[in-house]
């Protein structure tokens, strides 16, 4: 039986899948949101519970530093290629969860605790309705086709003029801000956060759940996070099942459709005919190997 909470998790995950799959769209396979999601429950809790700050302005606050450390941080990765960005983001994850339980103002190793309580499902709403117009119009648009040839060839961007670095750059910093969202939502959902709710298996969860979904087409994480969620929720019963779920779904989509949901959405409707391009590429593997 799906409960309120169930609900917001959902909307939580999918928020974190859209947040990777803004980095797949431009070629890189970013863990980084594991770490962003960290960072915005952690700010937004700190500033509720140590400073007594009101709830829209601790939530901007986090969302504002998210984006700013994922600016830091996209600065050298958007000079990074293939495995190396997936190492590098890897190593972000680690940083970001191993200092939440180094300091005693974050609570430590017992978790941050007081968190005041509020149903946030309808911002969460709100979050996802934004992300998808934007994913929407990446798909239809002639800026969404220059990030298509950033992520296809790298080297033919540079040649019809695309700044590469740059794309890379903002497509990472969205991605940090919408990660923070998600990060202040699950605080405010669960009224506590503790080292062991961020660990590593939680970044190959929201992994999964992009790539099963895929990033070509607006409504690929979204169904993605939705499904295997639900999958999750209602083998919750059963200890270990979910888990076997999750990787006998991810082999399969692997094998037999890479791109995920998103390109059987894509080859359904007759997207790729729509979405006809003079550049003539093959689509990119999960990391590309330039």
């Amino acid at each position: 039986m799906i409960v309120s909470s169930d609900v917001a998790y959902l909307l939580i995950m999918a928020l974190l899948s859209y947040s990777m799959a803004l980095s797949m769209r431009v070629g890189l396979f970013s863990i980084a949101p594991a770490g962003f999601v960290v960072l915005g429950a952690y700010v937004f809790g700190l500033l509720q519970v140590r400073l007594h700050w009101s709830t829209y302005a601790a939530g901007l606050a986090a969302v504002l530093a998210c984006a700013v450390v994922g600016a830091l941080v996209a600065l050298p990765l958007g000079r990074i290629r293939g495995v190396y960005t997936s190492i590098a983001t890897l190593a972000f994850v680690a940083v970001a969860t191993s200092l939440e339980s180094s300091f005693g103002v974050t609570g430590g190793s017992l978790g941050l605790v007081g968190i005041p309580y509020g149903d946030l499902r309808a911002p969460a709403v709100i979050g996802i309705v934004v992300v998808l117009v934007l994913f929407a119009y990446l798909d239809h648009s002639y800026g969404g086709r220059r990030l298509d040839v950033v992520r296809r060839d790298p080297v033919l961007a540079r040649t019809l003029g695309a700044n590469v670095p740059l794309a890379k750059f903002w497509s990472l910093t969205v991605s940090a801000l919408v990660a923070g969202l998600a990060g202040l939502l699950y605080a405010r959902e669960i009224n506590f956060i503790a080292p062991t709710d961020f660990d590593f298996a939680f970044a190959i969860m929201i992994a999964a759940n992009t790539v099963l979904g895929g990033f070509s087409h607006w409504a690929g994480p979204l169904v993605g996070s939705v499904g295997l969620g639900l999958t999750a929720i209602y083998l919750r019963p059963y200890v270990g099942w979910s888990e076997l779920a999750y990787g006998l779904i991810l082999a399969g989509v692997m094998v037999w459709q890479p791109l995920g949901i998103a390109g059987w959405i894509r080859r359904g409707t007759g997207y790729r005919a729509r979405r006809s391009h003079p550049v003539s590429a093959p689509e990119p593997e999960l990391v590309e190997s330039r």
